[in-house]
């Protein structure tokens, strides 16, 4: 951490519990301020201590997280996909046609 972050998360501290923290008691001030700590540092995530959530079983069966890339490119795969065979019907139905005329 750096020591404007620091500075600015003493205030923070000192505003909300004052500049001196009794912790014989109020032992539970220390714990308020580690989780508001964990926090900051990650948004979003559990209190310090806390696992993050292991990521579901993929496809394969290992886990693994899909981003929007990964999405994206399948979707790109499918189209082209999709283009070929829309191209081999439209070749087969017109030879289908010249031969059936013959």
């Amino acid at each position: 951490m750096n020591s404007k972050r620091i500075n600015v998360l003493a205030k923070k501290i000192i505003k909300k519990y004052g500049p001196v923290i009794d912790l014989r008691q109020n032992p539970e001030v220390l714990v308020d301020i580690m989780r508001e700590l964990t926090y900051l540092d990650t948004p979003g995530t559990p209190c310090g201590g806390v696992p993050s959530p292991p990521p579901a079983p993929g496809p394969s069966g290992v886990a693994s997280f899909v981003s929007n890339e990964d999405v994206l490119r399948a979707v790109l795969k499918l189209a082209r996909d999709v283009s070929v065979i829309r191209t081999s019907l439209k070749s087969g139905s017109t030879k289908a046609r010249s031969t059936s005329r013959k």
